[in-house]
């Protein structure tokens, strides 16, 4: 009974973690990804339950508020769950998001947890902490990309004057002869929601009214395979899109574009009249927006007395004129003024900039480390082909000798697990070399950019979101405002060993490296 307890601690227990999303569906099924990730179990020796599979199906790497990643993250920070290894078909399977691969990739490795990638080769060594991060860049890269090329196909098409996305209440998408997207008038609602508009237009009618009409009439929302009841709220939103006055509007893109494409409901003079009605019945301002682009170091900023997250805000001054500052809930001082603290923090990260003989030096070894590593896998592609095409051929051969009689099903299926193993392990090679196929000169001259100067960096991100991330990737812990100047709380591991080393060998070299 000893002993059974004994093996049962030293066997080696690996968890995986499978993802798709519902656009991947026919490129990484869930089943490939299950069949990939217990096969890799067996190939590095471990015991894979299929309990310890966790599956998130139709959820994207956006975001890693997802359940199943959540559940595979608490089960391996059991201890007594005795997990020493996470697998996953491949890095962009965990995440898409730089940020967030970290963060994951930083609570494993906390809990003693080893990271293998079926498709990626990832050594547990500074080179493949950083090879696995260049990955993880390259697929949030590929991810934005792809977003980029769907929002200029849909900003084009509206522009042509086409509706993009769900029909409105009252209309339904339609696909003409030619193959083109629309939309076309609802038999059953169109008039409907034009009478509601008429309605509203008299001032009569309050929004929960219509709202209780629309409910009355049937008409409905779907989410997913249910039907719900219109809200005021819902009928608010009805009222305050001027799509049903023959328009395509976009938001994002500040487009409003008048078309014939989409049946026009009402008229323009209508859609405004109804706003009017309803402005004039509003109680609360508009919403608070909690993140500016005017404020980049809001809640990175910390206060120097409790070195809790700033707050920002404008304050009006007697000549009307709007003056930004930064500020602490709890403490009245110190409140600092946005231009000084912009300008500090530019100053501050000017400061941080490796200087030009280290940088050049630092693209260079990366340069050489890439070439050493990969080209050599680049000349075994063909090899690797022809090794695959052979272990393909002999499968095909044990299934005939099955159905032949020659062979048991027993042993056909010991023999086909044991050539599928050997597949996986020679794939496995031949994804390696394919990294060998991205251009190195692309993400080098990304990083000379970026290093060059880290000021210019912060101030040529497109988007908030883009400031604040490299914010929280220099300053993990923030920044504060102390003798008139912003200094850092810490700086990220990656920066600190840049300031720290005269080489860039000891931010590359692995251990035991000469």
């Amino acid at each position: 009974m000893e002993n059974s307890a004994h093996d049962k601690v030293m066997n080696k227990i690996a968890c995986a973690y499978v993802r798709i999303s519902t656009e991947e569906q026919s490129t990484f099924s869930i089943d490939q990804q299950i069949d990939a990730v217990t096969k890799m179990a067996i190939a590095q020796g471990y015991e894979l339950p299929k309990e310890n599979i966790f599956v998130d199906e139709g959820f994207s790497a956006k975001t890693a508020k997802r359940p199943a990643l959540i559940k595979m993250l608490s089960f391996c920070s059991v201890k007594k769950n005795n997990c020493t290894a996470m697998i996953a078909y491949k890095i962009d399977r965990i995440s898409r998001d730089t940020l967030d691969y970290l963060g994951i990739m930083k609570s494993l490795a906390s809990y003693g947890v080893k990271f293998i990638s079926c498709t990626e080769s990832i050594e547990d060594s500074p080179s493949g902490e950083f090879l696995s991060t260049i990955l993880a860049a390259a697929a949030r890269y590929d991810n934005a990309a792809k977003s980029e090329r769907v929002s200029a196909n849909i900003l084009q098409r509206m522009k042509s004057g086409l509706p993009h996305g769900k029909a409105k209440i009252g209309y339904l998408n339609y696909i003409t002869p030619e193959g083109t997207k629309t939309w076309m008038k609802d038999p059953d609602r169109f008039d409907k929601i034009k009478e509601i508009w008429r309605l509203m237009e008299t001032g009569a009618y309050t929004l929960k009214g219509i709202a209780d009409l629309l409910n009355s009439w049937h008409i409905t929302t779907k989410k997913g395979t249910h039907f719900y009841k219109l809200t005021k709220q819902q009928a608010q939103r009805i009222f305050s899109d001027k799509t049903y006055a023959g328009y395509v509007i976009s938001k994002k893109h500040g487009l409003e574009i008048k078309t014939e494409h989409i049946p026009q409901m009402i008229s323009a003079d209508t859609f405004f009249r109804v706003r009017y009605i309803l402005s004039g019945r509003r109680k609360t301002q508009g919403k608070y927006r909690m993140l500016r682009p005017e404020f980049p170091l809001r809640g990175i900023m910390k206060c120097v007395i409790c070195n809790q997250p700033m707050r920002a805000g404008f304050t009006r001054k007697k000549t009307g004129k709007l003056y930004g500052y930064y500020f602490c809930h709890a403490h009245p001082t110190p409140c600092i003024a946005d231009e000084k603290a912009d300008s500090q923090f530019l100053a501050l990260l000017r400061s941080i900039t490796p200087d030009v003989l280290w940088k050049k030096a630092f693209l260079d070894e990366i340069r050489k480390r890439w070439g050493n590593k990969y080209m050599d896998y680049a000349k075994q592609q063909s090899d690797v082909k022809d090794q695959i095409d052979t272990l393909k051929e002999l499968k095909h051969k044990i299934a005939e000798k099955n159905l032949d009689g020659v062979y048991t099903d027993e042993f056909t299926k010991e023999q086909l697990e044991k050539v599928d193993t050997e597949i996986m392990t020679v794939q496995t090679i031949q994804s390696e070399s394919r990294l060998a196929q991205m251009d190195i000169e692309v993400v080098l001259a990304f990083l000379n950019g970026f290093l060059a100067d880290l000021a210019k960096a912060f101030i040529e991100a497109k988007t908030l979101e883009q400031k604040r991330e490299l914010c929280v990737q220099l300053f993990p812990n923030g920044v504060t405002f102390r003798n008139s100047t912003v200094e850092h709380l810490g700086l990220a591991d990656w920066i600190a060993m840049i300031q720290q080393s005269d080489t860039p060998n000891v931010l590359l070299s692995a251990p035991g490296e000469t």
